[in-house]
């Protein structure tokens, strides 16, 4: 890649961005707002510290969140570095993870215990082994509920051991928490809510209400005794020979704690450190970044761009506090970056989103002084002119599925295209509903989901006729 190249992507960036992609050397915090190009910041940043420093193309490492990600990310750099981008090391954390288990046979060898050959437990291998869990546990346990359908117990497990491994919380943790928030004085400070302001029949002012406090400690009895189930799930994989994507990520974690050998191969190894999507990283993926960049105590060569205000992954362990406490951590040498000029949207969605976001109490803004993302349209997106976003309600999914279609209807009646017409919903439950009343409607559409043929209307009346 030549310098006529570079300026070909350099150049057209704003004046934020044009600041991040500087930012070679130090701790690096970028928050990019949708639409902000924080992708593009990442590939010319990577292009420009291969410019600007001695630094190989296998010295860098760049963690994505997905697959796709980590290819587009590839390709984009391709486009300018050729064959040279393959030698960059973009993975996801479980491809990075894998890579380094790879690499180091001898160090992972029977991991998953003592069977000579692992391998990745299917979905149906963990539903037996959870229901042989559920069958195995006390009939005395608070778990134990012979009531309740044990489907709905598994999906509790499942999620909670899932929780348990993105943050590698123990036991003793849980233990520990529960004993402090069961005093009754700590409960008061973390639950103000839940005493007494006034002297009343029910209780006297500053005691606490009792029946909530007793649900509250029931329900973390049972959180102790399901979690008590996890180590005896993690055993049990071992006996079978059978391993999940997140046990290597604990492999990786736990290897680079204890040999320091390994750990300092790979901290030489990766001397300029990108994470993208950093708010939806865990806390498990977190300690392996923070174990790769110790070496350089509180000036890393460490970049990280994400958005709190999008973190979607908390389901799957991810913590934006990771963010704040990357921010509080090198605060002395960071360099903060906010990218607020938006490319994918009008000024009056951006101030609506905006209206909505700004009650998260949880924001960086609200812990970080001096910090300001309020987003401004860009580019083409500055005149346009189109009418701000509205808001309709209905009674019931029914109702809302034939007044969007009369909404579509007027549309189409105003000159508009239906092809021009877009419909975005959060199930596909939604869907099935909305595409019934627009055949009705004999409105033309295209859903983006998969189908179940079978279940078509047209279908399941050839299989009348046949049967």
């Amino acid at each position: 890649m030549n310098a006529t190249d570079f300026d070909q992507l350099y150049l057209p960036l704003n004046q934020a961005q044009k600041a991040a992609v500087d930012a070679i050397d130090g701790p690096v915090m970028v928050i990019a707002g949708p639409g902000t190009g924080k992708t593009q910041i990442l590939a010319v940043r990577i292009l420009n510290i291969l410019q600007k420093t001695d630094a190989k193309p296998e010295e860098i490492l760049c963690l994505t969140y997905t697959e796709a990600g980590s290819a587009a990310m590839r390709q984009r750099l391709s486009q300018f570095m050729g064959a040279d981008a393959a030698r960059v090391n973009i993975f996801t954390f479980h491809g990075l993870c894998n890579k380094i288990i790879q690499e180091n046979p001898e160090k992972f060898a029977l991991r998953g215990g003592d069977n000579d050959r692992q391998r990745v437990m299917d979905d149906l291998e963990k539903m037996d082994l959870m229901d042989a869990i559920i069958r195995s546990i006390p009939a005395d346990s608070p778990i134990k509920n012979y009531q309740e359908d044990p489907v709905g117990l598994r999906w509790q497990l499942g999620k909670l051991f899932d929780l348990m491994q993105e943050e590698n919380y123990t036991v003793s943790q849980f233990a520990q928490l529960i004993l402090k928030l069961s005093d009754e004085e700590n409960f008061k400070l973390a639950f103000p809510e839940l005493v007494y302001k006034k002297t009343s029949k029910w209780g006297e002012a500053g005691s606490v209400k009792r029946a909530k406090y007793d649900e509250y400690l029931r329900d973390w009895n049972k959180l102790l005794s399901g979690a008590e189930q996890f180590e005896i799930y993690q055993q049990q994989k071992k006996d079978l020979g059978v391993y999940e994507f997140r046990d290597m990520i604990h492999w990786v974690l736990d290897a680079l704690k204890t040999d320091e050998e390994l750990l300092l191969g790979y901290q030489e190894r990766f001397q300029y450190i990108l994470v993208d999507e950093f708010q939806d990283s865990s806390g498990v993926q977190n300690q392996i970044v923070q174990l790769l960049i110790s070496f350089w105590g509180d000036n890393p060569n460490c970049f990280v761009v994400g958005d709190d205000d999008q973190s979607i992954y908390a389901f799957q362990g991810a913590r934006v506090s990771n963010m704040l406490e990357f921010a509080h951590k090198y605060q002395s040498r960071l360099k903060t970056v906010v990218l607020t000029e938006n490319y994918r949207s009008s000024q009056s969605i951006l101030d609506s989103a905006n209206a909505v976001i700004k009650n998260n109490q949880q924001r960086l803004i609200y812990s970080v002084e001096g910090l300001s993302k309020n987003l401004v349209a860009s580019g083409k997106n500055k005149s346009y002119t189109k009418p701000s976003p509205q808001i309709q309600s209905y009674k019931n999914r029914f109702h809302e599925a034939v007044g969007i279609c009369e909404w579509i209807k007027a549309i189409k009646q105003n000159g508009s295209e239906y092809k021009d017409i877009a419909v975005i919903y959060s199930k596909h439950a939604i869907a099935e509903e909305l595409a019934a009343n627009l055949r009705k409607s004999n409105i033309p559409f295209v859903l983006a989901k998969s189908v179940n043929i079978l279940a078509e209307p047209l279908i399941k009346q050839l299989c009348n006729w046949l049967e």
